[in-house]
């Protein structure tokens, strides 16, 4: 929700640059994801379903506390806030929803990765469009900006949901004392650690590039807040369909093919959008995005797919960690990145080529964890069987590649 009110932040709060605004987002995210290890250990130690609900709750509160103060120091206060909270959704969710589906643990991931299409799509749209319109009985209280409308408005309706999900969600198989005694061995831990140091990079491009085309969008091609936020939101639309129809396409040693190819076209067009007039630039960002969220998505599944269910919580949380807490600081050096630009930054140019270039770049190098998750042991018994698997998906790769 806050990628296309980042220029409306800065102006309205008197700071000195884009990047000052990023920063708060970058701030909450890694705090978010940086907690993610520690919440992968309550995942598998106590009620997933509370935890799930209790973060809800808490971080759509910080949200919406976030419409009715004016301070910087304030707002750095609540996006911790939001972010301690928020910590407990990803180990917590990633955990719970493949015991729900035991047999098909990637499909699950898959189911929730619609959640996550339609929150891409609907958050950057509702955002631009109410902070440019909306009005309450006519106007707006003179004491709020009208960037503060959308925090106001959709943490109300995460606590209304949130409040929904404690009262109807339920969990699967989830045996709190079994896993207490189930131990993580350290080798187990240094796969995981080596795995989101190769993944992480995917991660940073692909929420980079959204913050750095809410600004290439305002400034260059002069749109508004509705209608930045309403393409950033397109962007996000077919991975409500792709998503889990790409796990279920990918079985077996599929998967792993799959998701060097999704990394790959990423990448590819990545580096051409400066090029693309806005028609053209719309429908390579619906199939960019497409392809980066359902690689986030096999990536995922894969992992799902090779983690015992005792332990999924703690894996997921050192993933997470390092996954989560690079993506978070694209924003910042994304929004550092365009205040460099200066002047330029409204002009098309080489230094557009530039930025989408780099983060072009770090799309095509994160193809080499496609290899280790290939290799990926994070079982005693996977051992041997997963060997023959990582060898026919590697075969598999090279006669696509």
């Amino acid at each position: 929700m806050f990628a296309p009110l980042f220029p409306a932040m800065a102006r309205d709060l008197h700071l000195s640059g884009t990047r000052t605004a990023a920063l708060l987002v970058t701030i909450m995210s890694v705090v978010y994801f940086g907690l993610a290890a520690v919440t992968g250990h309550l995942a598998d130690r106590f009620d997933r379903r509370l935890l799930l609900g209790i973060g809800l709750l808490g971080n759509a509160i910080a949200i919406l506390l976030m419409g009715f103060t004016h301070g910087y120091a304030s707002l750095v206060g609540l996006v911790v806030v939001a972010g301690v909270f928020g910590a407990l959704f990803h180990p917590t969710a990633n955990s719970m929803m493949p015991a729900l589906f035991p047999k098909s643990p990637g499909l699950a991931i898959g189911l929730l990765g619609i959640g996550s299409g339609l929150g891409f799509f609907a958050g950057p749209q509702l955002a631009g469009w109410r902070a440019e319109s909306a009005t309450w009985g006519g106007r707006i209280p003179e004491t709020m900006q009208r960037w503060q409308i959308p925090c106001v408005e959709l943490g109300a309706l995460g606590i209304a949901v949130a409040i929904i999900y404690l009262l109807v969600a339920r969990d699967g198989p989830h045996s709190r004392t079994e896993n207490k005694a189930v131990p993580l061995e350290p080798w187990m831990r240094r796969n995981a650690i080596k795995l989101a140091s190769l993944l992480c990079w995917r991660d940073f491009a692909g929420v980079g590039s959204v913050a750095l085309l809410s600004v290439y969008l305002q400034r260059v091609f002069g749109l508004g807040l509705k209608d930045t936020g309403l393409i950033l939101g397109l962007m996000m639309l077919l991975a409500t369909v792709v998503n889990p129809l790409a796990i279920w396409l990918t079985g077996g040693s599929r998967r792993l093919p799959a998701l060097r190819f999704c990394l790959f076209s990423a990448a590819g067009l990545m580096a051409i959008l400066p090029a693309l007039p806005l028609g053209w630039l719309i429908a390579a960002l619906v199939v960019l995005q497409t392809m980066a969220l359902a690689a986030s998505a096999l990536s995922d599944a894969a992992l799902a797919e090779r983690i015992a269910p005792a332990r999924r919580g703690r894996i997921n949380g050192i993933t997470l960690t390092i996954l989560g807490t690079v993506a978070g600081a694209s924003n910042w050096v994304v929004a550092a990145g365009t205040d460099v630009m200066g002047a330029r930054v409204s002009q098309t140019g080489w230094h557009w080529w530039v930025a989408f270039g780099a983060l072009a770049a770090l799309m095509l190098f994160s193809t080499v964890s496609v290899r280790r998750l290939a290799h990926l042991h994070l079982e005693p018994s996977q051992r041997a069987g997963s060997e023959a698997l990582a060898c026919d998906g590697i075969a598999a790769t090279a006669s696509v590649t």
